[in-house]
């Protein structure tokens, strides 16, 4: 499994940023260069009532790519009539043949 990546942008990238825009240091830390040139770092916080409704509408939109993660926990929790995908039914109508 992938991990994020903390800490992208060292003291001499974040002062080579002219081009206006947001520019990810990981871990939802962001340097924000204005059209002025002014530079600011920015932390977007997401409160857990947000996470969990996003999750739920990954959950809602792809309930195929649930079957293994800890999404599948959140669409039997609070997706109503969420049918939690099953690897074995994968396997099992695999197009493979033996």
């Amino acid at each position: 499994m992938a991990r994020r990546q903390l800490h992208r942008l060292s003291a001499r990238t974040s002062a080579s940023k002219k081009k206006p825009g947001l520019y990810c240091d990981g871990g939802q830390l962001y340097l924000q260069v204005t059209e002025a040139g002014g530079k600011t770092w920015i932390f977007r916080y997401q409160s857990p009532q947000r996470f969990a409704r996003d999750v739920c509408r990954i959950v809602e939109t792809r309930p195929d790519t649930t079957y293994d993660n800890f999404s599948r926990d959140f669409g039997e929790r609070f997706v109503p009539g969420y049918n939690r995908p099953s690897t074995v039914n994968f396997l099992l109508n695999s197009p493979f043949k033996e």
